[in-house]
């Protein structure tokens, strides 16, 4: 008696599903490559920052800018700097500032740097302290702070004329 021969089944082949998958996954991982090379040839710019009083609300406040640098702050428009071991006496510029600010009608924004997030936690603490509202901007090492004079609030005191550091010289 003669054996039956089994039946060839006709099977799904994904052969040429898995060649186009790695196909396209090849194009994205070559897509990927090209644009990295890219990205670190390119020159690293400074972006300018330009920051301006929000007057869409109905009660407007002007905004006084610190930066948060390392281990001090700057302050503009004045660009007077405190450092950290600073911070915290009275005769501080910041803490002058903090005192003698208008909380109805001002505010401070601190502009903070990859490395002054230290300050800025103590800077924050002693502003929220004092009852100061606040808001902060995380700001690239590459990127300048540049800001429009014409809407900058705060003229130096008189009383810190000739006390301070001026960043600029």
């Amino acid at each position: 008696m003669a054996r039956r021969r089994p039946k060839e089944s006709i099977g799904v082949s994904f052969f040429s599903f898995l060649d186009i998958m790695t196909a396209t996954m090849g194009t994205l991982i070559l897509i990927l490559i090209c644009t990295t090379i890219i990205a670190m040839k390119m020159e690293k710019k400074n972006i300018y920052i330009k920051l301006k009083a929000d007057k869409t609300m109905s009660r407007v406040k002007r905004p006084v800018f610190i930066e948060c640098v390392q281990d001090k702050l700057i302050i503009y428009p004045q660009l007077f700097e405190t450092t950290l071991a600073e911070i915290q006496d009275r005769e501080s510029y910041f803490m002058r500032l903090l005192y003698d600010l208008d909380r109805n009608q001002s505010y401070v924004i601190f502009a903070i740097r990859p490395n002054g997030y230290d300050i800025f936690k103590k800077a924050r603490g002693i502003a929220e302290g004092l009852d100061v509202d606040i808001g902060f901007e995380p700001l690239d090492k590459y990127w300048q702070l540049k800001l429009d004079r014409d809407d900058l609030p705060l003229p130096v005191p008189e009383y810190m004329k000739g006390s301070l550091k001026n960043v600029e010289g």
